[in-house]
């Protein structure tokens, strides 16, 4: 399992992404995002990504991650308040900012 999820404080979701945002990790996230959307509930996400490594993920993964997001964007903005980005590294956040700018933009 590439993430970690924490439903206790539900609405609010803290996931964890480890230290990669790679292949498996966005399948897993995606799935998660899904499963949270078919709720039909509202709740907000607080991302913690523990990586140091400033690498950026591979062109085709953050492509997957936001085509789907293009794809679910009214069901996103309807149920997601909004997502906060905890990282230990403020170059990780220019680099991930593409990927979360697109799942919470509003439509």
């Amino acid at each position: 399992m590439a993430i970690t999820k924490d439903e206790s404080n539900w609405p609010i979701i803290s996931l964890s992404l480890g230290g990669n945002f790679d292949q498996e990790t966005v399948e897993e996230y995606i799935a998660y995002w899904e499963e949270l959307l078919s709720r039909q509930s509202p709740f907000g996400l607080i991302m913690l990504h523990s990586s140091e490594k400033n690498i950026r993920p591979e062109c085709a993964v953050i492509q997957l991650y936001m085509n789907w997001c293009k794809r679910n964007k009214h069901e996103i903005a309807q149920y997601c308040s909004g997502i906060a980005v905890v990282m230990q590294n403020a170059k990780l956040l220019a680099l991930y900012k593409p990927v979360t700018a697109v799942s919470t933009k509003r439509t």
